[in-house]
Parts: structure tokens; C-alpha cells; sequence
């Protein structure tokens, strides 16, 4: 058997129920790739589908072999399977996109000629306007990443590029969220570029209020910033307050006022205290329940590996040899 040359781009596509734009994803990648004239490799990670997707991945395999399948044990998340992808590459560049087709595959060499000119990341941003009840907390959640020094405007973009080291990295920091993605790459990198990629309006959002209002608070407790922390601050402030309130009224108090400010006080304060606990209590349970909860991918299958080296593209081979 003859071993694989490392290619020098690994694309990673993780798929969930994609059989309807599988194959036409496949196309416009190759050929895009192809016409660029990059010796890539496509690895294609099955995240649990349930509509065929796996079946036709190990086709497409069969017929092409710089795809690569991977079906994940179970369905563990975007963030979990692109993980997978990335453990899985060997190109010097890796990218990343979606199967939905959302942004132009077209445009991943822009990305990909970032890396090239010198970026550690090149992140993907869709210039399509999307439904206001979609926009809207989008731009909150980029607005409330860039206050936490990701200066990106679209931390939810799927299609990106980085240096083979920041994909290698992300294997072992990934979390289960799929906007956090792009946070944890841009902490491994260095030099990060956003890129304006042509994209189509989605038909529908898969991210939901709640979805959104989880991801929010993952994100916070990925970067160290409680989101109880503010409770926990406002415990404190009553705490304090009151316990002066009540110091001050029985020092300087008498009769009934006097009685009514030790008493407002000292509830104020015993409030406050429960507060601020119940504020660092939530905060530890919850980081130590999302740890828990990360998603691990395990590999449940691979589609076959190719008999001997792939042939190589025509364009590449000296005119003078013969390809027998």
C-alpha cells in the first residue's frame, strides 16, 4: 500500500442531515479547488445523521478519493465534528465550511489566500441579510463577544481558514457549543482576518431563543466571566448597605426609628448574603455542569481508504511523462 502525500489543504465539512446538498457541495468544492489548482483533500464527518447523509458520503469516497468519511458514533454537535475533521487532517492549510450551502463555495480560496499571506486565522463573513427575528440577537451575541476582545462581526460563520497548528489546537480545546467555535480558534491563533464571503439567506434559523440564551451563557463561562458574577455583585452591594444601614440606625437611632433601621438592615443584609451566595453557587454548578456535558467524538466508522496514491491532476504532471 502506498502512503497518502499530505495534501496541501484539508477542507473539513461536518454534516448533519446534509443529503440534500451533499453532493452538490462536493462538486462546487472540487471543482473550485481543482481550478486553483491546491492538492486537497475533503473530510466529510457524519454528526449523527439520520436521512442517508453517511450512505452518501462512503459513495462519494468511492468515487473520489480525496474525500474522506467519518460517521460519528452519536450526534455530539458542530463543534465536536469539526474537531473530528480537524484531528483528521494533514493539509498545512485547514478550512472548514458548511454543508447547507449558506456561503458560496467559490470563495473559499479567498480564505485560504489569507492563510497564505501571512494570517494564523481567516474568518468567514456573510454579507446576506437575514430575517430580523434572526439578525437581531445575532448582532447582540457578536456585539457581546467584541466586548470580551473577539473583535469579529460574525463569530457564527461556519466557512473559515487557518494554519494546520490552530486546527491541532482546537482538538483538544473544543467545547459543545457551535458558536463557540470560532472564540476558541481565535484564542489559538495569532493574526486574525475577516473575510466578507458572498452567502444566500438562510431558509430558516436552526438556532432558536433558547439556544441562543444557552450559547450566551457558555460563552461566558468559557471566558472565566460568570454570567452570576453580576448577581453575585449585587448580593454584596445589599450586604454591605444594609449591614451599615443597621450599624448606623442602632448607633444613631432611638425608639421605633431606631428598631426599624436595625430590623430594614439586617433582612437588606442577610438578603444580600443569600444573594451573593446563590450568585457564586449557580455560577461554579453550572461551569462544572457545561465541563461535564462537552461532547467527545468518537469515530465510529471510516469510508475505505484509497488502494494506492491518488492519481495526480493532469495539469500537474510534466507534459513529457507518460501517465502510464
Amino acid at each position: 500500500m502506498t502512503t497518502r502525500i499530505n495534501p496541501e489543504l484539508s477542507v473539513v465539512i461536518p454534516v448533519f442531515n446534509g443529503v440534500s446538498t451533499l453532493a452538490e457541495t462536493h462538486q462546487r468544492l472540487s471543482e473550485t479547488l481543482d481550478d486553483a489548482r491546491w492538492d486537497h483533500e475533503l473530510i466529510f464527518v457524519d454528526d449523527g445523521s439520520r436521512d442517508g447523509s453517511w450512505d452518501l458520503i462512503r459513495r462519494i469516497a468511492g468515487a473520489d478519493d480525496r474525500v474522506i468519511g467519518l460517521r460519528l458514533a452519536r450526534n455530539v454537535g458542530h463543534a465536536a465534528a469539526v474537531a473530528a475533521g480537524f484531528e483528521e487532517a494533514r493539509g498545512s492549510i485547514v478550512a472548514m465550511t458548511d454543508v447547507d450551502l449558506e456561503t458560496h463555495p467559490e470563495d473559499l480560496p479567498l480564505l485560504v489566500r489569507a492563510i497564505e499571506d501571512g494570517a494564523d486565522l481567516a474568518s468567514g463573513r456573510r454579507t446576506a441579510s437575514r430575517r430580523l427575528s434572526r439578525e437581531l440577537p445575532s448582532r447582540a451575541f457578536n456585539a457581546h463577544t467584541r466586548r470580551a476582545g473577539i473583535d469579529l462581526h460574525d463569530i457564527g460563520c461556519g466557512t473559515n481558514a487557518m494554519r494546520a497548528d490552530v486546527a491541532k489546537g482546537f482538538v483538544s480545546h473544543s467545547s459543545g457549543a457551535r458558536q463557540l467555535v470560532k472564540p476558541t480558534l481565535c484564542a489559538l491563533a495569532g493574526t486574525v482576518v475577516e473575510v466578507p464571503l458572498r452567502s444566500v439567506r438562510p431558509a430558516d434559523s436552526r438556532l432558536r431563543a433558547g439556544d441562543l440564551i444557552t450559547l450566551w451563557l457558555e460563552f461566558d463561562l468559557g471566558h472565566r466571566r460568570p454570567p452570576f458574577g453580576a448577581v453575585s455583585v449585587l448580593g454584596a452591594i445589599l450586604l454591605v448597605g444594609g449591614a451599615i444601614a443597621a450599624g448606623l440606625g442602632g448607633i444613631l437611632g432611638s425608639g421605633s426609628a431606631r428598631t426599624t433601621w436595625i430590623t430594614t438592615g439586617t433582612t437588606v443584609a442577610v438578603g444580600g448574603l443569600l444573594l451573593a451566595t446563590m450568585g457564586v453557587i449557580a455560577g461554579l454548578v453550572l461551569s462544572h455542569l457545561l465541563t461535564l456535558a462537552t461532547p467527545r467524538h468518537q469515530v465510529a466508522e471510516r469510508s475505505p481508504r484509497p488502494r494506492s496514491e491518488p492519481a495526480t491532476d493532469g495539469r500537474n504532471r510534466d507534459p513529457g511523462t507518460d501517465p502510464s
